[in-house]
């Protein structure tokens, strides 16, 4: 048999290096041979303050007291070192110090940050539980197997079931929003299967001119020179007979926007082109009631994209940009982006964020961003160098307003629950009548209004889980009776 063959029969054997026996740990003896080979000195060995201090910040976080200080000077026993590495390990500093790498990992939190940033009442109960955990020196594989299943451990106790509740601490949307949320949140889930880090392309639309409405705001130019009387008291009839509902892209939809828009110019079409598929000013106005809007007497939701539009110079793309690169793509897809891919541990990057490239952008003229229905020209040129035309002329795709139409019978049982009985009604905020009346045309299809329903439904989850306390659980859908029961 050969040497390779008996190798693990081999007696074992410690070829400590001969170095001067002042190194007492068989590592350091190691470490100064490497040191000697390469023509090195060890620092000056550090005095017992000095380890002291280090100990302390190391193991508990905190500095030693002066009196602990005085304590190990003058403490001369040959295993003082000993046993202050002991005491500071015993010390339930220890878990706080330590136990705050795992949380970082978790990425726990006492509130929910972002602009909220609401209190998570019992949030502290999953940070004791790791402190206890590095207190008590839990081995690692129940750490893991608690956080992961602890619910399901034979002999589970409070702990184990504490680390498996903080599943329930992950990120949620609490406020009222739109699909696309929750999109992006099953798009980030499938991605996370594969890879933990993904390409965003957040910014490339607001920077390089991509979506169609910018087009459109200018197409609303040349339709406005169309005497005023022929387009309210002739086209707008003509309009009121193409079906509304039907695919936020279809051409009545499309109509009837650039109808609204004619009548408007500047910020505040620019603004109502973003809220068409929502609430504009005389919606909103029937939907309050006139106490709420006398709260509310003097704030204008669309000042914060007329604002911005109306402080930038040069042409009216280069206002719409603007006024997007400051507030929707700040406040809407690059937060969404960041909430829904980290509620995944995936970790996104937005390319066109950076902002040199943004500078540049800001710089071209607005013909080499949007050429009459093309969109994104410049980049459609360079991208045209690496790859293939079907990806190139492929239709821009978006699902950010899609669930409205893909859940249609998921919806009915939402609004059925939650609108006909709006605790938001009861309380003065909204009136019953245009709830009523929005959800009568859209269930019966002759008008489109899926992405208000939405937003009604979730500022009544919001009311009522935040305001008027109600427990999540009870509005989960396994907790709703009829045909959403059995969606769960």
């Amino acid at each position: 048999m050969s040497r390779h063959r008996r190798y693990p029969l081999l007696p074992l054997q410690a070829p400590v290096p001969g170095v001067p026996a002042r190194f007492e740990n068989p590592i350091d003896r190691f470490l100064e041979k490497a040191r000697q080979d390469k023509g090195l000195q060890p620092a000056p060995r550090a005095s017992r303050l000095t380890l002291l201090r280090r100990a302390y910040l190391d193991l508990i976080g905190l500095p030693p007291s002066p009196a602990e200080t005085a304590a190990f000077l003058a403490d001369n026993a040959p295993d003082a070192w000993e046993r202050l590495i002991d005491t500071l390990l015993a010390s339930p500093h220890y878990g706080e110090r330590w136990g705050r790498h795992w949380l970082d990992v978790a990425r726990y939190a006492d509130s929910s940050g972002f602009e909220q940033d609401y209190d998570r009442p019992n949030a502290w109960r999953y940070r004791d539980y790791v402190i206890r955990a590095f207190n008590q020196d839990k081995p690692y594989n129940r750490f893991l197997q608690e956080q992961l299943a602890g619910d399901e451990l034979p002999d589970r106790d409070s702990d184990a079931l504490i680390a498996t509740a903080y599943y329930r601490l992950g990120i949620w949307d609490d406020e009222p929003s739109d699909p696309l949320s929750l999109c992006t949140y099953h798009v980030a889930e499938l991605a996370s299967r594969s890879v933990k880090v993904v390409i965003g392309g957040d910014g490339g639309d607001e920077l390089f001119g991509g979506y169609d409405r910018y087009y459109g705001n200018l197409y609303a130019n040349h339709y406005a020179r169309v005497p005023a009387a022929l387009r309210r008291h002739v086209f707008g009839p003509a309009l009121a007979l193409i079906p509304e509902a039907g695919w936020y892209k279809s051409v009545g939809h499309q109509l009837r926007w650039l109808q609204r828009l004619s009548f408007l110019s500047g910020s505040a079409r620019y603004a109502a082109s973003l809220s068409y598929f929502y609430f504009d000013a005389p919606m909103r106005g029937a939907l309050f009631t006139a106490d709420a809007l006398s709260q509310l007497r003097g704030t204008h939701a669309e000042d914060a994209i007329r604002a911005p539009y109306d402080a930038a110079s040069g042409d009216p793309l280069d206002h719409m940009l603007a006024a997007d690169s400051q507030v929707r793509l700040p406040d809407h897809p690059v937060m969404i982006t960041d909430r829904m891919s980290m509620s995944h541990g995936l970790e996104a990057r937005s390319p066109f964020m950076d902002h040199k490239l943004a500078q540049f952008a800001a710089r071209l003229p607005s013909s080499m961003k949007i050429r009459g229905r093309s969109l994104r020209w410049a980049q459609r040129k360079l991208a045209a160098r690496y790859l293939p035309r079907e990806i190139l002329d492929r239709p821009k795709q978006g699902f950010s307003s899609a669930l409205p139409y893909l859940l249609q019978h998921e919806y009915r049982a939402l609004y059925e629950r939650f609108l006909p009985d709006s605790k938001l009604v009861a309380a003065g905020v909204l009136r019953r009548e245009p709830i009523d009346t929005l959800l009568g045309e859209h269930l019966a299809r002759r008008a489109d209004h899926g992405n208000r329903l939405w937003l009604l439904i979730n500022a009544e989850l919001w009311y009522r889980m935040m305001i008027l306390g109600q427990p999540r659980e009870a509005l989960q859908f396994g907790s709703l009776p009829g045909t959403l029961a059995s969606v769960a």
